[in-house]
């Protein structure tokens, strides 16, 4: 999907590749990669209290 869109991206808009490849990507993708991390850390966490059970 990364691929498709970044393909899509620079056929519409060449004249900003470097900055779609190298910036605005990979910002999505840590931000993607942060948002998972942090739904997987509030709803899998082993160590509840007594109060959140």
């Amino acid at each position: 999907m990364r691929i498709a869109l970044l393909s899509i991206a620079i056929f519409e808009y060449p004249q900003y590749t470097d900055f779609l490849h190298t910036t605005l990507f990979p910002a999505f993708i840590y931000g993607v990669v942060f948002i998972l991390w942090f739904v997987w850390v509030r709803n899998f966490n082993l160590n509840k209290t007594k109060k959140d059970v």
